[in-house]
């Protein structure tokens, strides 16, 4: 079996779903689950899961849940202001660590990326726009720390609140991490949340409220929204 080949395969937590292998390749298949061959026959290959007959990637690298959402995490009191925020994932479990795990959520994210908007609106948005996310934001869930950055604020920015994009992951394991991106959001004030996905605000990152087409959260009504500019 081809290394990059996309196989259907049937989970037991789970329903049937395209599942990209990257570096699992099988010698044979049963209904369940796929016995490992190759380069993972050994059992010692970090990247696996584990021993040739106990797990296949199937049943291992297959995300069942990503949430993408904005946090707020600052609220602008004096200037000129400067404060440090962490990105990335912090993990603890060792199938977490693994190229195969992380290129999955990539898949997953590719495949349909539900978000949660307004109101804790949930939907699930466009192919396109989640296929850009997934590769925008992949080297943050490939992370096994966090890192940190400094942001500063002019007196512009006074009384206003910041907000972060985060995912919330869950795969079919139970194992349950957070990715903290690089996207930040710049709000009025703490009551004012972000309407536009991460990358389609059209104001330059100054309010969020007016987006790119396509670009709103779920939740925000057609009469509230801004004039559309472009997709970017």
């Amino acid at each position: 079996m081809n290394l990059a080949q996309t196989v259907k395969c049937n989970v037991s937590m789970g329903s049937s779903r395209n599942v990209h292998l990257h570096e699992c390749p099988f010698a044979t298949h049963g209904s369940s689950f796929l016995s490992l061959g190759g380069a993972c026959q050994s059992g010692k290959n970090k990247d696996c899961q584990g021993g040739a007959w106990r797990i296949g990637c199937c049943s291992t690298n297959v995300t069942a849940n990503v949430l993408g959402f904005w946090v707020p995490i600052n609220q602008i009191v004096v200037v000129p202001s400067s404060f440090s925020y962490t990105y990335g994932t912090q993990k603890s479990e060792t199938e977490t660590k693994t190229t195969t795990w992380s290129a999955s959520i990539t898949d997953t994210v590719e495949m349909g990326l539900k978000v949660e908007g307004l109101e804790s609106f949930t939907d699930t948005i466009s192919e396109t726009i989640s296929k850009e996310l997934a590769q925008s934001h992949s080297k943050y869930w490939s992370m096994s720390e966090l890192g940190t950055w400094t942001y500063s604020f002019d007196t512009s920015y006074v009384g206003h609140a910041v907000w972060q994009w985060v995912y919330k992951i869950e795969d079919y394991m139970g194992n349950q991490v957070q990715t903290w991106t690089a996207n930040l959001a710049i709000t009025e004030y703490a009551g004012v949340r972000p309407k536009c996905l991460p990358g389609y605000d059209a104001t330059n990152g100054t309010s969020y409220q007016t987006c790119y087409t396509n670009g709103y959260l779920p939740g925000v009504e057609p009469s509230s929204r801004g004039l559309r500019g472009l997709q970017q």
